[in-house]
């Protein structure tokens, strides 16, 4: 395996890593926070979407 390949390896293992935190971090937090408001879910939903769905925001 190349230099290359293994950085790409490695990148892919670290985003599958954090998306992995950030889906637990929101699942974990779906039930506190529909107990708030039920009008909460959709925004939820929303962020999670966000967050996992491979595309990120960048400044």
């Amino acid at each position: 395996m190349t230099a290359a390949e293994q950085l790409r390896h490695e990148q892919a293992d670290y985003v599958a890593a954090v998306a992995g935190e950030l889906t637990g971090f929101l699942t974990s937090r779906q039930s506190v926070m529909s107990a708030i408001s039920p009008d909460i879910d959709p925004i939820m939903g929303s962020i999670s979407n966000l967050v996992t769905g491979g595309k990120r925001l960048r400044a």
